[in-house]
């Protein structure tokens, strides 16, 4: 077998690899989750910190600094001097330092959603030599446009340059997704300019098993009109 044979087929297995640890963990009815946001802008860099815990037919619970929320569909309720209350107008741009907004809660795609789909931005998908513990560690470079999608949907700098990333996946011995990180950076080539760039990290635990208890008061706010 030619290099060139061996390398795409090493590169088609660890993509069937990686696709299959993604079906397993979106097929779980429940997990929790953090994910973690970090843009850059030249050498600024501010970052965004949300936890959370997920159960199929259950609302979502979700916290970021001191914001503390359930959602359900387009419902939103939040705990406001212990109490639970429907989501505001001027609760919309709540934000507490390294925090998201209300309205970004709102919005976040949940871990299984982001998967779906993700390996079609990927050009290609390579199994890397050490194990980082007992997890098998994954990579791939991110294909033009969506490294372009991924930086747009996240800051405003415009770049000089076409936007390049990388993705990782860890995947545990039961062949679940452990943690995704996706880095896109755009290099400035006019000193007027800055670089930028957009950092993710997704990790995922108890997979299956994590407990979501939704409390009364958060429950009956989200059926009120």
């Amino acid at each position: 077998m030619s290099l060139m044979l061996l390398a795409l087929a090493l590169s088609q297995a660890a993509e069937a690899d990686v696709a299959a640890a993604i079906a397993k963990t979106r097929s779980a009815d429940r997990y929790a989750f953090k994910i973690e946001t970090t843009l850059l802008s030249g050498s600024n860099a501010s970052s965004t910190v949300a936890e959370g815990r997920y159960q199929k037919d259950q609302p979502t619970w979700m916290k970021s600094g001191e914001t503390e929320v359930f959602r359900k569909g387009d419902s939103l309720v939040m705990l406001k001097k212990d109490v639970w209350r429907k989501v505001e107008d001027k609760d919309s741009a709540r934000r507490g330092r390294g925090a998201f907004t209300v309205t970004g809660l709102r919005a976040l795609q949940l871990p299984h959603e982001e998967l779906a789909g993700i390996l079609k931005r990927f050009s290609a998908i390579r199994k890397l030599d050490a194990k980082e513990g007992d997890q098998d560690v994954y990579m791939g470079e991110l294909k033009e446009e969506a490294a372009k999608e991924i930086l747009d949907a996240n800051t405003e700098s415009k770049a000089d340059a076409a936007p390049t990333g990388t993705g990782r996946f860890w995947i545990t011995p039961a062949g679940q997704i452990a943690m995704i990180e996706i880095i896109v950076r755009a290099k400035a080539k006019a000193r007027a300019n800055r670089d930028a760039g957009v950092s993710t990290w997704i990790t995922l635990s108890e997979v299956g098993t994590a407990k979501l208890e939704v409390p009364e008061g958060a429950a009956k706010a989200l059926e009120e009109k």
